[in-house]
Parts: structure tokens; C-alpha cells; sequence
């Protein structure tokens, strides 16, 4: 069983077993049934706050609905800077895996042209200071 899987099917026991019905679920989430319900039958990502939230409401910790050991587990963070607010991801499975995988490549690619790009800068000043020398050596020469 996918981690993604084991992770809905540990919220739908223990809520079945706390008797909690997915319509209390879903109202105490604010959101609705069929988005709850979307959530148990794995069609949603979860992300780490809504995991945590669904966590309280079942009187368990977090880390008793994550498996753990049984698979790729990614915990991604983001942050928008026009908003000043962070974003906390959780993905589980070899698909979110990749995805990351992808992801972070994405990054470094980006970073690398960065880099490459602050490289090529430094290198026009340490230009303009070469010429800014002679400039100096030659203005001095001529006020002696």
C-alpha cells in the first residue's frame, strides 16, 4: 500500500473508530463533505497544517497518521514574499518523490544561472576597475 494511501486509510479507522461521521469531519475543517470525503479517498494532497488540524479534531498527534519508513515522505516549504506567509507541504509516495526530484532540479538550474550571471558581473567591474587604475595612474602623472 502507497504511503498516501496508508496515511488516508490510518484518518478514515480512526475517525470510524472515535465514531466520528465525515460530515462533523468536514464542519470542523470548515470545508465541505464531499471535500473531506475527497481527502479520505485520496484524491486531494494533504497539506501539513490540514493534516494537523485533522489530527487534533481525531485526538492524535501528526506523526501517528504518517507512515513512516514505508516510502518516500516529503515535507516541502515555501514561502511568498508578497504575502509574508509560509507554505508547508507534505507528499507521500514515489510520484511526489519525483516530483521533488524535478523540482529541486528546477532550482539548482535556476541558481546556476544566477551564479553564472553574478560571475559575468563581477568580471565586467573587475574590468572597469582595471581601466579606473590606469585612468587614476595617468591623471596623477599629468598633475606632476
Amino acid at each position: 500500500m502507497k504511503a498516501k494511501d496508508i496515511v488516508r486509510q490510518k484518518i478514515r479507522d480512526i475517525r470510524e473508530d472515535k465514531k466520528i461521521t465525515q460530515a462533523t469531519m468536514a464542519e470542523l475543517l470548515h470545508m465541505s463533505e464531499g471535500g473531506y470525503a475527497k481527502i479520505e479517498r485520496g484524491e486531494t494532497d494533504l497539506k501539513i497544517d490540514r493534516l494537523a488540524n485533522i489530527a487534533q479534531i481525531l485526538g492524535v498527534e501528526m506523526v501517528d497518521l504518517i507512515p513512516f519508513g514505508d516510502g518516500p515522505i516529503i515535507f516541502n516549504h515555501s514561502h511568498d514574499n508578497s504575502t509574508n506567509s509560509s507554505h508547508f507541504n507534505l507528499a507521500l509516495g514515489e510520484p511526489a518523490l519525483q516530483n521533488e526530484i524535478t523540482h529541486l532540479n528546477h532550482i539548482i538550474e535556476m541558481k546556476n544561472e544566477i551564479l553564472a550571471s553574478r560571475e559575468r558581473e563581477i568580471e565586467g567591474l573587475k574590468t572597469q576597475i582595471v581601466a579606473l587604475e590606469k585612468l587614476i595612474t595617468a591623471l596623477e602623472k599629468d598633475a606632476h
